[in-house]
């Protein structure tokens, strides 16, 4: 079934000013930040603090927020060394106040503190130190979580990955260009047919379900006494909070950091390295994580156009469109395979899981194996190759773009020493390596 699209709050800056000094008696100046389905609200207060104020949509529930207040209280606690808002009680005592819109509409609102720094977005270049302090953030968010449970963290929520297959379907229809839909529905059936069947074989906990690029901020942070570094300090809206699988966190981020990369795959790595650092990964969410970033990747798109098409004004809902689209295609060009390897080895991990049972194997069956090549070199001396620049094995190589030409010219001579092998030299200059073939 799926979710009920909820209504956006409207309120003017002005408004925003009187709640909170009706509420929370501060005088301040107000002005509206970029939201998807909320409203938020940058507060200063007459007297220099800053806040932000956020007014939930009339559908949102009172226990999907007291979840994020607790998690935002939970992680203070436990992981202590970042930096996490505060939530300010009204003059009355509460976490959680409503108000009514001039309309009649009714909607929760709070009051938390307003935590500085750079967003991810805002920071070039991404270097691997960088990627890897997110990667160690999102993995002791996670280790956090571990022992974190709510009830109201199990529901319905388009960005619930855990529903991501049904609602990608239902979506859909919303993107226009047909290449677009080819692409989604590639990665959607890959992900239906080989990682579905693993779900239930993965950790779930309680996850912040939204790391892109606008939520992470920067901050320059000192370690054994050096010079500070830019790292990663903290994360805002938690709206987007779900019961789910922590390596989805690990996936969402992933993705973001390599929005606008070259090799997307170099830049996921140190964010993998990171993470399983402090919260390690299991041969399960490896495999998994490629398509999890695919998916993420899929959802953005189809859930951008669709808000497009409701919202087109709004800048905000599609920020992240484009870019992920550009990654969507890069990424359909990365092996699977070899993304599991780059991730495993990330990890510090055999890049093959099978790697040592075929080692030990190996070792155990040496009288049993065979040769490698069908070809006894004492008796059959192979042929050496000199393909280098400057060769006079090639001189008679005419047009370098004509392979046929060079291999006809490389088994004749193979064929004039009668020799069934035949071998190049390592680390070689040639010159067909510059071209084309």
């Amino acid at each position: 079934m799926k979710p009920r699209e909820p209504i956006r709050p409207r309120f003017s800056n002005e408004e925003a000013q009187a709640i909170v000094l009706k509420l929370w008696n501060l005088t301040s100046t107000a002005r509206e930040l970029p939201s998807e389905r909320d409203l938020n609200f940058h507060i200063r207060a007459e007297n220099g603090p800053e806040f932000v104020l956020k007014i939930s949509n009339s559908r949102e529930k009172r226990e999907v927020l007291e979840l994020q207040v607790q998690a935002i209280r939970h992680l203070a606690r436990h992981v202590p060394d970042y930096s996490w808002t505060e939530l300010l009680k009204t003059e009355s005592g509460e976490d959680i106040a409503t108000v009514e819109h001039r309309e009649g509409t009714k909607h929760l609102v709070r009051l938390m503190s307003y935590v500085p720094g750079k967003f991810l977005s805002q920071v070039r270049p991404h270097s691997p130190d960088l990627l890897r302090s997110l990667g160690v953030f999102l993995g002791s968010m996670d280790r956090a979580f571990a022992s974190f449970h709510h009830p109201a963290a199990d529901r319905e929520l388009k960005w619930n990955m855990k529903l991501a297959s049904s609602t990608i379907r239902q979506s859909l229809q919303h993107i226009a260009a047909p290449v677009g839909v080819a692409l989604v529905d590639h990665f959607l059936r890959r992900y239906e047919e080989l990682i579905q069947p693993l779900l239930p074989r993965l950790r779930t906990s309680v996850i912040h379900n939204d790391a892109n690029d606008n939520n992470v901020l920067m901050n320059r942070m000192s370690s054994d006494g050096g010079a500070p570094d830019l790292r990663v300090a903290g994360i805002i809206d938690f709206g987007d909070m779900v019961a789910g699988f922590p390596v989805l966190e690990l996936a969402v981020g992933a993705a973001y950091a390599a929005m606008g990369k070259n090799d997307p795959l170099a830049a996921a790595a140190p964010v993998v390295y990171g993470y399983h650092q402090v919260f390690p990964l299991t041969e399960t969410e490896i495999a998994c994580l490629y398509d999890f970033i695919a998916m993420r990747l899929c959802l953005s798109v189809v859930i951008s156009a669709e808000q497009r098409k409701k919202e087109p004004a709004n800048e905000y809902l599609s920020i992240s469109e484009k870019p992920a689209w550009a990654l969507l295609e890069k990424w359909r060009c990365v092996s699977p395979d070899f993304a599991r390897y780059v991730f495993r080895g990330a990890c510090g991990l055999s890049p093959c899981s099978q790697t040592e049972m075929v080692m030990s194997w190996l070792k155990g069956h040496r009288d049993e194996l065979g040769p490698v090549v069908d070809c006894d070199f004492k008796k059959n001396r192979p042929f050496i190759f000199d393909l280098g620049v400057g060769s006079l094995q090639l001189s008679s190589w005419k047009d370098p773009e004509d392979w046929e030409e060079l291999s006809a010219l490389l088994f004749g001579q193979m064929a004039a020493a009668k020799s069934l092998v035949g071998i190049g030299r390592y680390n070689e200059v040639r010159r067909l390596y510059t071209s084309d073939i």
